[in-house]
């Protein structure tokens, strides 16, 4: 009696603990291209169609900055260093700035913002490394794999806190719908765009490394992108399931295609 007791204990204790773990759900939330300071290369998005959004970020203590290009999904970074000082500062050995001169070294010029459903820090699959800023709500922070410093030619990993993620939408319709003036404006002029472009479908990121970190090997079951071995970096993105069955190829400016 005492041990069939037992038993159902500890059945339930492992189906309760496995059933948390498997509800913690990672997904994109905004894709990273490194760039140099100011992103130069927005006037190429411009001139194939995209609208930037007229902000122009700067993360401060971190030494970074950023332009952006929404869609009803996710969102673009032009990521860039805007303070080399204060990015050694605050990135020693955890991200290489090597990464801005991709064009010399080869590194991989991609990351990933991902967040993670229901949000709790501890079932993030891979090890990570904690950041925050003065500009960041109270407790909390930005977690970055660990592993990016020294796989440096695979992207970067990040994980935002649920403030920063990005709102998922399904037609303009729901953007109209948002209470908030001021954010729903934004989207509204942000997330269209003269190429009629709107919500990213598959997105796959080709690397040049024979090796991926357990980082990468973590988000294998990540839904609608794949991370894959390549002889050169490349970054695939596909939107509204390529219903216009047309492609933009930024090569050699930009190792990015764009299917829509």
């Amino acid at each position: 009696m005492k041990k069939n007791l037992l038993i159902l204990i500890l059945t339930v204790i492992y189906q309760f603990t496995f059933s948390q773990q498997a509800s913690s759900q990672l997904d994109i939330d905004h894709i990273i291209i490194w760039t140099k300071k100011d992103a130069p290369d927005t006037s190429i998005f411009q001139q194939k169609g995209f609208t930037i959004d007229n902000r122009k970020m700067t993360h401060t203590g971190f030494g970074t900055g950023g332009r952006y290009i929404f869609f009803y999904n996710v969102y673009l970074e032009l990521l860039y260093i805007n303070d080399d000082s204060e990015f050694n500062n605050r990135y020693k050995n955890i991200m290489s700035a090597s990464r801005n001169d991709w064009k010399k070294n080869n590194d991989c010029p991609f990351g990933l913002g991902l967040s993670i459903t229901p949000y709790d820090s501890t079932q993030i699959p891979f090890p990570t490394k904690s950041l925050q800023a003065a500009w960041m709500k109270p407790n909390s922070s930005i977690f970055i794999d660990s592993s990016n410093y020294t796989y440096n030619h695979e992207p970067m990993v990040i994980i935002v806190p649920p403030y920063m993620v990005h709102p998922k939408f399904e037609t303009k319709e729901d953007i109209e719908k948002l209470s908030n003036a001021t954010i729903r404006n934004r989207y509204l002029v942000s997330a269209e765009h003269a190429n009629g472009i709107k919500r990213l479908t598959n997105l796959k990121i080709f690397c040049d490394t024979s090796n991926f970190s357990s980082t990468i090997s973590a988000l294998k079951s990540l839904r609608d992108c794949k991370i894959l071995k390549s002889k050169k970096n490349l970054m695939e993105m596909t939107f509204d399931n390529n219903i216009q069955e047309k492609t933009i190829d930024f090569r050699p400016a930009l190792p990015i295609i764009i299917k829509y």
